[in-house]
């Protein structure tokens, strides 16, 4: 991952405001780390996310397939922040410095705020649900272009995410791979396996007027439906009421949520019985990236 001085942080800033015709002083932080690279500035009365990327963790290539993809969603009615065109008509712009390229892209800013996990209605959890399901029903129509640099698929971090894991964890090891060999034997029909969100949690939605639009696409890529769905509770249950059990309100969002897909999206429902190694499969992910997290400080 790059590491911004200062004066190339200016540098940034200056570049992006220039591309997208706008002085620097009109970009507000909207994260507490300015590294994180999101900012927002309003147009004519319409408020959009500008957010630049590092080019070591996401190639430019990579963003603009990843970008094509949330255009096709948002050009097809799906409730999600739509990518906007540069003043010079692209959706994926690159800022020069020094030793590298950056590359940006803008978003309308949709309206709404963060869900409040514990005090989501059982009809409320089934909208989630829906926009989950209207997501991957469009996944199944979903077609790149051929010249497009294709999005990756769930293991392409595998050999890396092994690495991070260190050799006296033998016990982790054999978790990790016990998990990879269960993964490498489900089918992938289109009905199953398509482009997903890849980080659908609470973090990643804004609720108005009781609907529910996702942003921050920077993890989609190739993955088993229900991957989303597991992602969603996995993230919830992090958040649940102190007055109930893990089960009980797990019970209930699933319940509610999986009502809501199906509405949308008619995956095969013994597909759920699937959902506890999904979930072991997301708490291993968790615990390498804190990992890698730990060995970069």
């Amino acid at each position: 991952m790059m590491t911004f001085s200062t004066a190339d942080h200016d540098l940034l800033l200056h570049q992006l405001a220039r591309c997208y015709g706008l002085a620097s002083d009109q970009l507000q932080c909207l994260t507490d780390n300015p590294a994180d690279g999101v900012y927002g500035f309003t147009r004519h009365g319409q408020a959009f996310v500008l957010k630049y990327s590092d080019p070591t963790v996401r190639s430019f290539a990579t963003l603009q397939s990843q970008v094509h993809w949330l255009d096709f969603l948002a050009t097809q009615g799906a409730p999600v922040s739509r990518p906007v065109p540069s003043p010079q008509g692209v959706l994926v712009e690159q800022l020069p410095l020094e030793n590298a390229l950056v590359s940006a892209v803008c978003y309308e800013r949709v309206p709404g705020v963060r869900p409040a996990v514990p005090r989501l209605t059982a009809e409320q959890w089934q909208r989630w649900g829906e926009t989950l399901g209207k997501l991957h029903a469009l996944s199944m129509r979903y077609t790149p272009p051929l010249q497009q640099v294709p999005l990756t698929h769930w293991d392409a971090g595998v050999t890396q995410d092994r690495a991070t894991i260190p050799a006296e964890q033998t016990h982790v090891l054999e978790k990790f791979d016990a998990l990879q060999a269960y993964f490498q034997t489900l089918p992938t029909g289109p009905q199953l396996y398509g482009v997903i969100h890849g980080d659908c949690q609470a973090n990643n939605l804004c609720l108005d007027h009781e609907t529910f639009r996702v942003i921050d696409f920077d993890n989609c890529a190739y993955h088993w439906f229900l991957m989303d769905i597991a992602t969603s509770l996995y993230f919830t249950l992090w958040e649940r009421p102190t007055a109930q059990t893990n089960a009980t309100f797990a019970a209930f969002v699933l319940e509610n949520l999986w009502a809501g897909y199906t509405r949308e999206y008619p995956l095969d429902g013994t597909w759920v019985e699937r959902l506890p190694i999904f979930l072991k499969q997301i708490e291993m992910n968790t615990y390498v990236a804190i990992l890698a997290y730990n060995q970069a400080a």
